[in-house]
């Protein structure tokens, strides 16, 4: 059974936050913003296709803020912000990717192109910290709104150095595991921290609890991305995502970094070759599975899964949270990385 990451009510409330915000800016640019957000087709038509995205982040941040006794509408502004930070990324690297499809439709960049998705993505990281700046004429103390746009800051430019190292790594074959978990920990890791962290700024509880669950967030983030890694080769794409796309782009993933440290001579010359040409092709997929398979990569990524999923929860041990917010905070974790009962 597939539990969903956020409750029904709290996904009427976020959109509905997202949507006021958008409701007080008429130019053409945030009409490409909402198509990306899910509310326009691209002849600006209004359509609902936002019941297919996750808004995982904002879960996050309501998760933890009620798990340390705070009430969710306090999050709500840091919620909205996440949710703006996340589509500034993902155009930009649908741009970088060059992928033509997200939740099942055209990227923003393949119907207006490549110069106006960027334009379209910087909208949003802007709005997203006047989202939060705003909320300090609404009541919110401006130490925290400065405290949350500081945090938001940080974790853009750990994902933006993430991105970084992502894009050097195509051209290599001298990733290690190491260095691949390094890198996964920054450019997934640092935004899903930063919501729990959010969330507990938002209820006012100690910096310690924060840290705690920043670091919760950031390992159960690396442990999703391990577990996308198994599914893009042995089983279904996520959400969001198309079947192999990052392979074809010789995206380096765990599996394969394990086999060019740990594989044998034959192995790491064999994955090697297909790395070394220009160009990937969808038949050079099945040589890269048959070769990973050779030397037990998915048992691998599975256990390395496993480490990083119970290395999380017990981050959890120790913080001042309630049992309850404890609960949802593992069922997060476990919906997150695949593991729900």
């Amino acid at each position: 059974m597939v539990l969903p990451l956020i409750l029904p009510e709290q996904r009427g409330t976020i959109e509905d936050a997202l949507r006021a915000i958008f409701a007080e800016h008429s130019l053409p640019l945030f009409r490409l913003m909402e198509y990306q957000m899910g509310w326009l087709d691209e002849h600006s038509v209004p359509i609902d296709h936002s019941v297919e995205y996750p808004r995982q982040y904002s879960a996050l941040c309501f998760a933890a803020c009620q798990a340390v006794g705070g009430q969710p509408e306090a999050a709500l502004s840091m919620a909205a912000a996440l949710e703006l930070v996340d589509n500034f990324f993902q155009v930009h690297i649908d741009v970088q990717e060059g992928s033509q499809e997200r939740y099942n439709r055209p990227t923003v960049w393949w119907v207006w192109g490549p110069g106006q998705a960027i334009n379209v993505g910087d909208a949003f990281h802007a709005l997203a910290r006047l989202s939060i700046m705003a909320s300090a004429e609404r009541g919110m103390p401006l130490d925290t709104a400065l405290k949350a746009v500081q945090m938001l800051d940080v974790a853009c430019l750990r994902v933006c150095e993430g991105i970084h190292v992502d894009l050097v790594y195509q051209e290599r074959v001298d990733v290690t595991v190491d260095s691949y978990l390094r890198m996964v920990r920054e450019k997934v890791g640092a935004l899903m921290g930063c919501a729990l962290e959010l969330g507990v700024l938002s209820a006012s509880a100690s910096p310690e609890t924060a840290r705690g669950l920043r670091e919760f967030g950031e390992d159960i983030a690396v442990a999703s991305r391990i577990q996308e890694d198994a599914q893009v080769l042995w089983g279904e794409a996520t959400i969001g995502e198309t079947m192999g796309s990052g392979l074809l782009n010789k995206k380096k993933t765990l599996p394969v970094a394990y086999v060019f440290e740990e594989g044998s001579i034959s192995q790491k010359r064999a994955l090697g070759n297909i790395y070394f040409k220009r160009v990937l092709e969808a038949s050079d997929l099945v040589k890269i599975v048959e070769i990973l398979d050779t030397a037990d990569a998915r048992t691998y990524v599975h256990n390395t899964m496993k480490r990083l999923l119970n290395r999380a929860l017990d981050r959890l041990n120790g913080l001042d949270i309630s049992p309850g917010g404890r609960s949802d905070l593992e069922r997060i974790a476990q919906h997150l990385t695949h593991q729900d009962p």
